[in-house]
Order: C-alpha cells, then structure tokens, then sequence
C-alpha cells in the first residue's frame, strides 16, 4: 500500500492552484453585484496589494479607520463654527470629496451629534444648501467622554 501522502495533485484544475488577492476577490464579487461600495473596495485593495501579508480584514479595518478620522475632523470643524456650515464648506475646510464628507455628515446626524439647523445659506452656485450645526452637548463633550 502506497503511504506517501505529500503528492502533488493530478488534477489538472489544481496544478496552477494559488491563494487568490484581496484584490482579485473584489473583483470577483463586483462582476457578481456591480455595486459601487465594492468597485471602491476594489480600488482600496489594489493600493493595498503592494502588501500581500495584508488581508481583507487589515484592508476593511484601515476603511473604517479612515472614516472614523473623517467623522471627527467634520464634528470638530461644525464644533469650531457654531453658526454652523454647508456641505460644500465643510468639503472644502477638509478638503474631502463632497461624496465622503457628506457621508461622514450623515453618519454624525444619525448617531445625534451634528443637526440641520433649519437654515439655509446660499452656494457660490446661488444655490441654497442646508446649514448644519453641531449639537450643543458636543460642544461641550471633550474628546474621548
């Protein structure tokens, strides 16, 4: 009886077998839903491919990172100006895409820290766009508490 058990495949589909990339994975799953969150994963995962030790968590936890960053430079520039600021204001005092800032934005409106102060304040467009504004127990909560 033939013991040797470390013997590479015969099967034909395995021979070339390899650990596919984050990035590869992505792709995988955007042809599969075409969905934009993915296609932007895609993007991060390309970047960070230079990197192979990196997994896809190591990826999503640097995202998170970064958005966790963005949340608070937008509370802390709404809390520096307590007449309060538009989107395109705050997209251009952080230099952020006005995508990302929006949804870091919308992300402090949801968990209560940042509100629409009912007043609207003229573009350089000419369009009115909402005024948000800071709670005012997150002005007085230091940072951390």
């Amino acid at each position: 009886m033939n013991t040797k058990h470390a013997q590479p495949s015969k099967n034909p589909y395995m021979k070339n077998w390899r650990p596919k990339t984050p990035a590869e994975v992505f792709r995988e799953f955007d042809a599969m839903r075409g969905n934009d969150k993915i296609r932007h994963a895609i993007n991060i995962a390309a970047r960070e491919s230079k990197n192979p030790s990196l997994t896809l968590r190591d990826i999503s936890e640097r995202r998170n990172s970064r958005a966790a960053n963005d949340r608070e430079r937008v509370l802390n520039l709404l809390r520096a100006h307590p007449n309060g600021l538009t989107d395109r204001e705050m997209q251009s005092d952080l230099s952020l895409e006005l995508k990302t800032q929006k949804e870091r934005r919308a992300e402090l409106v949801r968990a209560g820290t940042v509100r629409n102060s009912g007043e609207t304040r003229r573009t350089k467009s000419g369009q009115q766009s909402i005024v948000w504004k800071a709670e005012p127990e997150s002005l007085d909560t230091e940072h951390g508490g």
